[in-house]
C-alpha cells in the first residue's frame, strides 16, 4: 500500500522542480540557498511559465489557480487534523 504524501514531500517535490527550473532560469541557483526575495521571484516565475503552459492547452489559468488553492488549502486542513 502506497503512503499518502505529506506537505513536507509534497514540498520537497516542488523543490525538485524549481531547482531544475532555477539551473536553466537562475544561473544554476540553488533554491534552498536564494535570498528570500529571489526565491519569491522564481516561485512566481515558475507559477507564471506553468500558466502559460496551461492557456497553450486551452486550460482556463483561473481555474487552475483557483483548483490549486482549493487542493492547497484541503491537504493544510487534513493535515492539521489530529
Amino acid at each position: 500500500m502506497t503512503r499518502k504524501p505529506k506537505n513536507s514531500d509534497r514540498a520537497a517535490r516542488a523543490l525538485t522542480a524549481l531547482s531544475v527550473y532555477t539551473a536553466e532560469m537562475f544561473d544554476n541557483n540553488n533554491p534552498e540557498q536564494m535570498q528570500r526575495t529571489d526565491l519569491q521571484c522564481a516561485l512566481c516565475d515558475i507559477i507564471a511559465d506553468l500558466l502559460h503552459l496551461a492557456n497553450q492547452h486551452a486550460l482556463n489559468v483561473y481555474d487552475v489557480v483557483r483548483l490549486a488553492c482549493d487542493h492547497f488549502e484541503a491537504e493544510l486542513a487534513e493535515e492539521a487534523q489530529p
